[in-house]
Order: structure tokens, then C-alpha cells, then sequence
């Protein structure tokens, strides 16, 4: 039988993990952005510049949602929407040598109409609203044309001109942050490659030097050497060897020596679901002298087994929760272990006693 690598088994696990997570990231980040970002020249070069107003539903399709032109004539609608009895968006409308294209603009937008007017904005589908506000628009029209509402429609461009000036600045840091997301994923890649092939590279393996005071590697031989053989307690949170408590977890690990151990009690959390009770959970908590915290969680027929044999593997610890105890651990962990030390001191010698 082969021997047992603690470490090395434990790395190679959580670097596995990290790189099918990391590829579901990226695929998911990188189609979102494939599917919906406009081209990077469209992006952070230049709009797109358009003469017909036709051209607008290509333009769109393509993704090329930012666009300019110069109006001869911009004119206001009279159309807007308001929230709460305050006006939130106005729409004006220019002719684009074939077609209207109807433009929303912030509240604060002062001018009926202006002549040469530098349009630059972002191509949007229309809202429910905005469709209603075209229709009437292309109602408008027909009476003034006398023909019909429908193909008064025809003279307007399906879209919606958005003039925003932080809409392209949006747009510019939400695919920068996007493609930011996607290299961070690929150096994790690369990084997990290069803890399977040399497992003495993660941080965790490192971690097993407590602090510098031992070798990682004396400590990975004698956690190897505890495994196997059966362990103490074995859950799929929770290990205990003679020695050791360790800790797996999909993207980590960690040992502890049993020794550090301060302190242990019950947990037990109330869910609640607006307002409402919908269940416990139930762990038992361990709090080491280097001030981590793990929560082991157990089924309620369980933690109590769970507790007694963690009362019997630490009897050094102190065992239940007490308020004062926990204002104590957070203030001043050296405190806190004189008290353990006189409290444990005094459990042995009533012990004794008896």
C-alpha cells in the first residue's frame, strides 16, 4: 500500500476545485461579455457614427450600442415619465435622413429645440412605456401626413437613443472589471497547476508550520503517518487523529494541534425566514489559542456524540459557552488561557479529591 501524503492529497483537491470554479467563471463572465459587450473600438476608442436613422437597428444588432451624429434639427417631443410626480426622462426626436429616432434624456435637459445639434448616446431596445410613446409619436405623424398610424411607424427607427454621458463610462469599467475577473481566474489556474506539480508551494502547506514554530514537512509526515491508521472521529468536516484536528473544505484546509485547543461548546442557530422560524442547525464550536474559530456543523442526533468525544480528545479546554468567556477570547487571548489553566487546574483537583 502505498503511503499516505497528507498534504499532497489535500492540495491537489482543493487545486482541482479551484480550477474547474475558475473555469466556470470564466466561461460565464466571458460569454456574458461575449454576448453583450460592444466592440472594444465602439467601447473605448470612438462611437459609431450614423447618417440614417435605419441604419440604427443594425447598429444595435451588432452591438455597436454607441453611436453619434450631428441633428440639423432637435426638437422635444412634449412626451416624458414620471415617478412619483417628478419628471425622470424627457424624449426629443431629429430626422435621420429616412427616419425620426426618438432620444430619452435626464430630467434636468432645458431647450425645446436646437439646430446642428452633436448628438452622442447608446442604442436601446424600448421599453413598454417607450413603445407607447413611439406609437402616440407616429399617431402624431399620421394625422399631420394624413395616412395611417401604422405606417407612420415606418418613418420611426425601432430604437431608443439613449443621451447619457455615464452610460459609456458604465459600460467601460463594467468590461474592464469583466475582463479584470477573467485574468485574476486564469493566474488561479496557473497557480493551482503549480501546487499539484509542487504541493510545497500552497499556503497551506505552509500553514502547517504554526506559525514558523515547527517544519511543514515534519508536520505533514506525522498527520500522514495518524491517517493511517483509523481516526479518533472522522466526519466530512472534521477529522481528529491522536494529535491533530483538521479541518477540509472545498477550497481549503486546515490542521490544528489538539494541544492549541482553548475552548469548545454547542452551537445552535435559528433560521428564520421573514420573521418566521424555519429550522435550526446545530454544531459544535472549536476556538484555538491563535484565535481561529471552526464551526463543525452535525445533525441534532449527533452533536451531543460529537461533544463528548471532543470533551474526552481535549480535556484541557474549556467546555460550554459563557458570555464573559467569549468578551474575554476577543479582548485577550492570554487572559483567557490563564483562566482555562485555573479552571482546568481546579476541575483536576476536585477530581482528585473525589
Amino acid at each position: 500500500m502505498e503511503p499516505i501524503n497528507f498534504a499532497q492529497k489535500q492540495v491537489r483537491r482543493i487545486s482541482r476545485n479551484k480550477i474547474l470554479i475558475s473555469l466556470l467563471v470564466i466561461i460565464i463572465v466571458g460569454g456574458l461579455l461575449y454576448f453583450n459587450a460592444p466592440p472594444l473600438r465602439n467601447l473605448y476608442v470612438e462611437p459609431t457614427e450614423f447618417t440614417a436613422g435605419s441604419e440604427l437597428s443594425y447598429l444595435l444588432d451588432t452591438k455597436e450600442r454607441f453611436v453619434t451624429t450631428t441633428a440639423e434639427y432637435f426638437f422635444d417631443t412634449g412626451y416624458y415619465i414620471t415617478e412619483d410626480g417628478r419628471i425622470t426622462r424627457q424624449y426629443y426626436a431629429f430626422f435621420a435622413e429616412d427616419t425620426y429616432v426618438i432620444c430619452s434624456v435626464g430630467k434636468n435637459f432645458t431647450g425645446d429645440e436646437f439646430e446642428y445639434y452633436d448628438i452622442a448616446g447608446m442604442l436601446k431596445e424600448p421599453g413598454s412605456t417607450e413603445n407607447e410613446i413611439i406609437f402616440e409619436i407616429a399617431g402624431e405623424i399620421a394625422a399631420e401626413w394624413d395616412t395611417d398610424t401604422y405606417e407612420a411607424l415606418e418613418y420611426i427607427a425601432p430604437v431608443i437613443l439613449n443621451i447619457n454621458p455615464s452610460a459609456r463610462v458604465v459600460q467601460q469599467i463594467v468590461v474592464a472589471a469583466g475582463a479584470a475577473v477573467i485574468i485574476w481566474m486564469l493566474i488561479n489556474i496557473l497557480r493551482a497547476i503549480i501546487c499539484i506539480g509542487d504541493y510545497t508551494r500552497a499556503k497551506q502547506f505552509e500553514a502547517l508550520s504554526f506559525g514558523g514554530i515547527r517544519d511543514s514537512e515534519q508536520t505533514n509526515t506525522e498527520v500522514s503517518h495518524e491517517l493511517e491508521g483509523p481516526p479518533v472521529l472522522q466526519d466530512s468536516h472534521f477529522t481528529l487523529t491522536r494529535s491533530f484536528a483538521i479541518f477540509p473544505s472545498a477550497f481549503t484546509f486546515a490542521v490544528k494541534r489538539k494541544s492549541d485547543l482553548l475552548w469548545f461548546y454547542k452551537s445552535i442557530t435559528q433560521h428564520r425566514t421573514n420573521g418566521i422560524p424555519t429550522g435550526k442547525t446545530f454544531s459544535v464550536t472549536l476556538r484555538f489559542g491563535d484565535g481561529k474559530t471552526f464551526n463543525v456543523a452535525s445533525r441534532k442526533n449527533l452533536v451531543d456524540g460529537m461533544l463528548l468525544v471532543v470533551a474526552r480528545e481535549f480535556p484541557q479546554a474549556l467546555q460550554g459557552y459563557d458570555a464573559a468567556w467569549e468578551k474575554l477570547f476577543n479582548k485577550d487571548r492570554s487572559a483567557f488561557d490563564a483562566v482555562r489553566r485555573d479552571y482546568v487546574r481546579g476541575a483536576t483537583s476536585t477530581a482528585d479529591v473525589d
